[in-house]
């Protein structure tokens, strides 16, 4: 095609009438597609006629010819005509040319390439749209910042995005908290710029020291850096940890030649591990022997268990009780609860709602499965249901199982019968006896019973509405005694053993006699939600904000003593308070309701916390000499276990040198109590290996 040709196809193209003008305009694109040079200069001379109805087109068409050949003539007209080109990167290379880049944003991809792009201008102008950007196109950006030149771009942008919505490493060239982790894995990059960002900050934050070290821990790179720069923590207790998890042996020895910082040292249970892994590996096998001495049971166990085959010089037959030691899992529930030492029975498959031990520990009642509701067509409505079940500890065995019709069942164990208090809504609730299969009906009322007590004859159960309901278990009789004075929305009782007394909380504190007859009241006690007697005439108390009251009778009123809050990791709300001879006050408390039950121990004179340990469950109960506990669980099991003597989970956390003749007393009590084979084996061995 020659000029003369481009030239009328030009003027056809400027036509109005489209079956003249646009054919013409699609023969004269295809020539220049054809490189014919009349037809490209056609198109430039209609990309410069503002008149022309195909101008931008055209000038689309010139700008993905020059991205195309990158012919200078070219761009040097796509630079006056500030065209861009029709779309993809070539529209992008074609925007950064004019510095309109951000208008045409598509892709932050694409941006990164343009980077490499061999025009200069081309790379100036994305350079200056990363220091321009703002909003979400300058979140985009810093997303991409792992990229050498994108990141010292927008290391000029006076913009700076909020840390925590850009990536770690975008974080890192902010200067924002970064995970130590991530910032040391940043600067073994070393010929990056953010490589040169991230050791600039470790270097001159001597702060970071101690948690870049904790980072590196399993990391031989980051290690290797930090040796290489002479990083470690100053504390020498801390810098000797470090030493030896690092498994920078060499270095160890020179700070502590004789191991006496880690001797001292509280660890965890991984920290053990590494430094024990660390002697192992390295086959100081000596120095693992005399780091276990220094440990807990628990810890003494696994590192025994690294040295393998090894055996010391002195001492070999302690090293081989140690080693003897297989069942680690069972060492390691040794740190847990009561329930390592109890035995389980299956009484349902849903809420163990009330559970009671007979006086002599040796049966369990307890009621379960409560919302399970069956339709009942005298009423025309669902009937909640649920078993009350009485079963022999020694064997297991069920010895009886009565199914009613309650929505909840308070249940007592005399030892010669079971007595259970059966609420049941609007119809009111009744007490009645289980003897074997036979149930027999006691009593009616026309509320809710709240509490059910062993009394010195048989047993008092206490209404909603203050009433008592004293009853015998033997003959079944049942009298009902109201206290003088004010009526009492009673929420907790407790029976005095010896002379009978009862002790009634809630909105109020009484003190009564065997015959239900006031005998002294408190003032202002708050809501007592449980009380227990610590003699004839002295009372303790929880309330509802937690706090631990000591009352003692004075004429005809409770005077409050000793008053002591308890802490509320400890737990609330109560679930059962009662004072056991020789050890003190013992409450089950948990942080919520429905959460695990929490077994606390208290000292009697001061209400100060003794001892505590958790519980799976959600009610408890306690023999009369409180050496024997019952706990009913969320999944319809029923645990039984003797209480662990105060002290025992302080002993198992002592180094196995610093046990004293009395942590040895209460190792062999424990061993006694424990009911599972695993554990007492376990505890026994645990005993010889202190006495030696």
């Amino acid at each position: 095609m020659d000029s003369r040709e481009a030239a009328k196809l030009v003027r056809r193209s400027k036509s109005r009438w489209r079956d003249r003008g646009y054919p013409a305009w699609v023969q004269l694109v295809g020539a220049a597609e054809d490189r014919y040079p009349s037809a490209l200069d056609a198109l430039i001379a209609i990309a410069r006629d503002e008149r022309h109805p195909y101008q931008a087109w055209a000038g689309e068409l010139v700008a993905d010819r020059w991205v195309a050949t990158r012919d200078s003539s070219l761009r040097k007209v796509v630079r006056q005509l500030r065209a861009l080109a029709t779309d993809g990167k070539p529209r992008l290379i074609t925007a950064a040319l004019h510095g309109r880049l951000l208008d045409e944003w598509r892709s932050g991809v694409e941006l990164v390439e343009l980077f490499e792009d061999s025009d200069e201008d081309v790379r100036a102008g994305v350079a200056e749209a990363c220091a321009a950007a703002t909003g979400d196109q300058l979140y985009a950006l810093w997303a991409l910042s792992e990229h050498e030149p994108v990141l010292n771009a927008l290391l000029h942008n006076p913009v700076k995005p909020d840390p925590r919505r850009v990536p770690p490493l975008s974080s890192i060239a902010l200067g924002a908290d970064v995970d130590p982790g991530e910032l040391l894995d940043a600067a073994l990059h070393a010929e990056r710029a953010i490589g040169r960002i991230a050791r600039r900050r470790i270097l001159s934050t001597p702060s970071l020291t101690e948690r870049l070290c904790e980072a590196a821990i399993g990391h031989p790179r980051r290690i290797e850096f930090l040796v290489r720069h002479g990083l470690q923590p100053e504390n020498p207790l801390e810098c000797a940890l470090y030493l030896l998890r690092a498994d920078q042996l060499d270095a160890y020895r020179e700070l502590d030649p004789q191991g006496t910082l880690i001797a001292r040292a509280k660890l965890t249970d991984e920290q053990v591990m590494q430094i024990g892994l660390a002697f192992a590996d390295n086959d100081e096998r000596q120095r693992l022997w005399e780091f276990a001495r220094t440990r807990p049971l628990r810890q003494a166990v696994e590192l025994v268990h690294l040295a393998r085959d090894w055996r010391p010089e002195t001492e070999w037959g302690l090293f081989a009780q140690l080693a003897e030691i297989e069942t680690l899992q069972v060492v390691h529930e040794l740190q847990g609860s009561p329930e390592h030492w109890a035995l389980s029975y299956r009484v349902g498959s849903s809420v163990v709602h009330s559970v009671s031990l007979s006086p002599d520990a040796t049966r369990i009642a307890a009621t379960a499965g409560f919302h399970a509701p069956t339709w009942d067509p005298r009423y025309g409505r669902e009937k909640e249901q649920g078993s009350i079940i009485e079963l022999e500890v020694a064997s297991g065995n069920e010895l009886s199982l009565h199914t009613v019709e309650a929505g909840f069942a308070h249940v007592l164990h005399l030892g010669y019968a079971v007595i259970t208090a059966e609420n049941m809504g609007a119809e009111g609730s009744v007490l009645a006896r289980h003897v074997g299969a036979e149930r027999e009906i006691l009593a009616k009322h026309e509320g809710s019973i709240e509490a059910l007590a062993r009394s010195r004859n048989g047993f008092v159960a206490v209404t909603g509405g203050g009433e008592l309901l004293v009853g015998s278990g033997m003959d079944g009789e049942v009298r009902r005694a109201v206290p003088e004075g004010t009526r009492f929305r009673p929420a907790s009782l407790s029976v005095h053993s010896g002379t009978g007394r009862f002790a009634l909380g809630g909105a109020e504190l009484a003190l009564l006699d065997a015959e239900a007859e006031l005998l002294a009241t408190a003032k202002e006690p708050g809501w007592v939600r449980e009380t227990a007697f610590i003699d004839a005439d002295t009372l303790l108390t929880m309330d509802g904000d937690g706090h631990l009251s000591r009352w003692t009778r004075d004429g005809d009123q409770l005077v409050r003593g000793t008053r002591a809050k308890v802490p509320p990791e400890l737990g609330s709300p109560l679930v059962d308070l009662r004072v056991v001879p020789g050890r003190g006050l013992l409450a089950a408390m948990s942080t919520q309701v429905g959460s695990p039950v929490r077994l606390v121990q208290f000292d009697l004179e001061t209400l100060t916390h003794v001892e505590g340990f958790e519980l799976s469950g959600c009610t408890l109960a306690t023999s009369a000499d409180g050496e024997h506990l019952a706990l009913g669980t969320n999944s319809g099991l029923v645990w039984f276990c003797g209480t662990p003597p105060a002290g025992l989970f302080e002993v198992l956390a002592k180094p196995i040198s610093k046990i004293t003749d009395a942590d040895r007393e209460v190792v062999r009590v424990a061993g006694a109590s424990a009911a599972r084979p695993a554990v007492r084996r376990v505890l026994e061995l645990f005993a010889q290996l202190v006495g030696a």
